[in-house]
């Protein structure tokens, strides 16, 4: 792109940047975006012509005949900008002296285009039209650029031009290929001596640029005219190719051609052997492999299509390849399947030998490694050369594919997948387009798994190049699926050693995919073995932290926790007696203890936490803060009470062990043996009056009713969730001589929480049969009429109901809540649900909700003991859920 435009020559007039008369800047055009000390610095370059010496009343083709430079200097200003200068001798300046004029073009990044947007090269503008050449002092001080240039036309060179100059300059063409290619490699310029060398060089230099990316072309710096006096004028030039008179032979002559490749313009090099040459000081000059095909590009009349394939690249590359310029010759040639079948050895070896690490175009990244491995003579060691010259640069786009090319080849048989675990890092960080070859490799190796030698092993090796995050939703469940009908049956077995079976640690996502799935198996879940032990200890070292409890202890992190982390705290504690066990450890594994079939089968429920306590807090105790941690997490129906005890009587009595004592008496009947312990410790014996926040009382009509709280609502006032709150009704309907009088206790006893269930401390004359379960519930149905305590009644009778169908035995109401009710098709719990969310006909879809909802829990399968207490919360907050979305939809039910 053209950024700015400027002339420097000789004037008395002020310029831009400078007013007194000298070389200056006569004119900028288009520089706003560009800075004055850039266009000062481009400009000085210019100033080093000679002008030569105008003969006696000169024409303007004498002018013109007269040698004229042609110069490209890059520009270091934080971006790649380039400076192509056209400098002209123009006469007598102002004060009488040779002067000259400079026309220059400062030009960003990806140079110049046409009129019909296709790339010139520098060279291109020799003998443009584009360029000022005014001639006298007038002319050269008033010649303005033009501002409205966007487009350049080139020069006349052309492939007919080209074909007539190397006819006469034979045997020079290799030698020039080869030059170029030592700057490239040694930064040694080619220096071409002649009286006509200034327009032999812009030829050359146009042929190089058809072979090298537009990019490439304007960072190539060249010089078509030079004067040379020394050898340590030479030294400071910063060119790949110059032009010197032939006044400047002997000059040449004495340049170091270890530095430097002499050419004479009317003369044919010393060629010994193919691809040699003998330089003018004996110095001997190889081709090199670029030379080599750029010489057979160009003889065997390729050098057209090669010239469009390298534009074509140019568009899909830009400048990424700027470090390697020779590269796009190969690449070109490789890319085109006809040349490539011809050419394709030579140019796999110069792709090879000239990389560019920073090539970010992935689609012609995967397209030359394959041509470079089909037609190289050691193809995949060509590849494996490529990859390792990346790793230089970890972020480049090779470093990337480097690092997952080994992983895709090793997915691509169950043989490889076998050793792909030992050569993995433990993160493999990849760009997004190397993502997503490695994610097609992963897709094809997931389906070869079960045929591996071992599976289990393969699996964890393609799960471990996975990405839990980004990696296809198909992926990743295949492997899920994989691990659930592999893995987790290996992990289970008292004989596994992942570690000696060289299996992968579990990559994180995938663990906790499965951390459910094991803790729904009977043999973590109801703790078969002794705990800790219900996996090997080898197993238990391979995972290594993973579910390992983490964090304060509170009752929000030890619900948090299930049976895979109360194994894991276990293993910690008994097995390995670990000796910086956490807090937050050593209550999962009480929990471990209390569900633990090896432990506590044939043992009374009463005696489980005391049970667990004496064996996970021996040293130190039990203290009254884990204490009411543990209470708050079990289950209802586990007595806390002995092992409470047993911690008050170490606590002198205050304010946090009353605090205890009322929590234990709002959860659990205690019994009487404890009963001065837990006076001595309260200010007053154990209340017998309902909790305030759940306080029931008789109200006219027969209906029982929660008292007004005089604390925030909370699933008491609408539940009831301790035998106490029952107390006062059950004493009244015994010394009720009528059998309505029960019709109080069946309404209270519908309101039951499913997780309090069995209701110990009620005597069994509650639970009747012959109790007037129907009388309650229309009880309920006239007494409660605020939307949302009817809709919690709802959610609680769904999960009752599905619970009396699973364990009968377990509520001595479930005769009633699921036989036929009504409508002799649903359950009265059904029915009872159905009525309190919506009104009308109960056998609306509604009731088949309430069903659905019974039969099959939303998250988890119904097959937990009565005691899983865990699972039934879930249970009910989904049924809580379900029942809101329906009773806020009551003109239309279906969901």
């Amino acid at each position: 792109m053209l950024r700015a435009q400027f002339t420097y020559t000789a004037s008395s007039r002020p310029g831009p940047f400078d007013t007194s008369a000298g070389w200056k800047v006569t004119a900028v055009s288009g520089g706003s975006s560009v800075r004055e000390d850039v266009v000062r610095r481009a400009a000085r370059n210019v100033g080093g012509f000679v002008p030569p010496p105008l003969p006696e009343l000169a024409s303007r083709a004498d002018v013109d005949a007269l040698p004229h430079c042609l110069r490209l200097d890059p520009l270091e200003d934080g971006e790649p900008l380039t400076c192509l200068s056209h400098i002209v001798a123009a006469g007598p300046d102002y004060s009488g002296r040779p002067n000259l004029f400079a026309h220059g073009l400062v030009v960003s990044d990806g140079g110049l285009t046409d009129e019909r947007g296709n790339p010139v090269r520098p060279a291109d503008l020799w003998d443009a039209d584009l360029w000022l050449r005014p001639l006298g002092t007038r002319a050269a001080e008033e010649s303005r650029p033009d501002g409205d240039l966007r487009a350049v036309r080139p020069g006349p060179l052309d492939d007919a031009a080209f074909s007539s100059f190397t006819r006469a300059h034979p045997d020079q063409l290799g030698l020039v290929l080869a030059a170029v290619e030592r700057f490239v490699v040694d930064r040694a310029a080619l220096v071409v001596v002649g009286d006509a060398s200034f327009g032999s060089a812009a030829t050359w230099l146009h042929l190089v640029g058809r072979l090298l990316l537009p990019a490439s072309a304007w960072r190539l710096p060249f010089s078509t005219y030079e004067r040379l006096r020394d050898a340590r004028g030479a030294a400071a030039w910063p060119f790949a190719v110059v032009g010197v008179p032939a006044t400047d032979a002997a000059a040449a002559a004495a340049l170091p051609g270890r530095s430097f490749t002499v050419l004479r313009d009317d003369e044919r090099p010393v060629q010994p052997a193919r691809d040699r040459w003998t330089l003018h000081d004996g110095t001997a000059l190889a081709a090199g492999p670029w030379a080599r095909l750029a010489e057979t590009v160009i003889t065997s009349d390729f050098l057209s299509v090669v010239a469009d394939q390298v534009d074509e690249l140019a568009a899909r590359v830009g400048d990424s390849t700027l470090d390697r310029p020779l590269w796009a010759l190969g690449a070109a040639v490789l890319l085109d399947e006809d040349l490539a079948e011809f050419l394709g050895a030579a140019a796999a070896e110069v792709v090879t030998e000239n990389w560019p690490t920073q090539l970010e175009a992935e689609d012609v990244v995967g397209q030359l490694l394959d041509g470079v491995g089909r037609h190289a003579p050691s193809g995949a060691a060509a590849v494996d050369r490529i990859l390792q010259s990346a790793q230089a640069d970890p972020h480049s786009p090779m470093a990337q594919r480097a690092r997952v090319r080994p992983v895709v080849e090793a997915l691509a048989s169950p043989a490889a997948l076998q050793r792909l675990g030992h050569t993995l890092p433990e993160r493999l960080d990849v760009s997004p387009a190397g993502r997503a070859e490695l994610d097609r490799a992963v897709a094809g190796a997931l389906l070869r798994v079960p045929e591996a030698h071992d599976p289990v092993r393969a699996l964890l090796a393609v799960a471990s190049v996975m990405d839990g995050a980004v990696s296809p939703d198909g992926d990743r469940q295949a492997a899920v699926d994989l691990a659930r009908e592999l893995l987790v049956p290996r992990l289970l077995d008292p004989a596994a050693d992942p570690a000696r079976s060289g299996w992968r640690p579990v990559p994180p996502w995938l663990w906790s995919e499965l951390v459910p799935v094991l803790a729904a198996t009977p043999q973590l879940e109801y703790g078969r073995e002794l705990p800790g032990r219900n996996l090997s200890p080898a197993t238990h070292e391979w995972l290594g932290s993973r579910s390992l409890p983490a964090g304060p202890l509170d009752p929000t992190a030890l619900r948090g926790t299930g049976p895979v982390e109360w194994e894991r705290a276990a293993y910690r504690i008994f097995v390995r007696r670990a000796d910086d066990v956490t807090p937050l450890e050593r209550a999962a594994a009480f929990l471990r203890t209390v569900y633990c079939v090896a432990v506590n089968e044939g043992t009374a429920m009463d005696r489980w936490a005391g049970r667990a306590a004496e064996d996970v807090y021996k040293r130190p105790p039990l203290d009254l803060r884990t204490a009411l941690v543990l209470m708050e997490v079990l289950p209802r129906d586990v007595a806390f009470a002995t092992t409470l005890a047993s911690v008050l009587q170490r606590s002198p009595a205050g304010p946090d062990t009353r605090t205890a004592v009322e929590r234990l008496y709002d959860r659990e009947t205690v019994p009487g043996t404890l009963e001065k312990l837990f006076e001595r410790h309260s200010r007053a014996a154990r209340p017998v009056e309902a909790p305030a926040t759940a306080a029931l009382r008789t109200v006219p009509g027969a209906v029982l009713v929660a008292a007004p709280p005089a604390t925030p609502a909370a699933p008491g006032d609408v539940l009831v969730t301790a035998p106490k709150q029952l107390h006062p009704v059950v004493v009244a309907a015994k010394a009720s001589p009528v059998r309505s009088a029960w019709a109080r206790v069946a309404e209270a006893l519908l309101r039951v929480d499913v997780r309090v269930l069995p209701m110990q401390g009620l005597d069994r004359s509650v639970w009747a049969k012959t109790m007037p379960w129907g009388d309650g519930w229309a009880l309920l149905d006239a007494g409660v009429t605020d939307p949302g305590t009817r809709t919690k009644l709802a959610a609680n009778l769904v999960c009752r109901g599905a619970r009396a169908r699973l364990w009968p035995r377990d509520d001595w109401a479930a005769t009633w809540l699921i036989e036929a009710g009504e409508d002799r098709h649903t359950t009265w719990a059904e029915t009872i649900a159905g009525r309190l969310l919506v009104t009308g006909d109960p056998r609306m879809d509604v009731v088949a909700l309430v069903r659905v909802a019974t039969e099959q829990a939303p998250r988890m399968p119904l097959t937990a003991s009565p005691d899983s207490s865990r699972r039934e919360d879930t249970w009910r907050d989904d049924a809580l859920t379900w029942a809101r979305r329906l009773a806020a939809r009551p003109t239309s039910p279906r969901s």
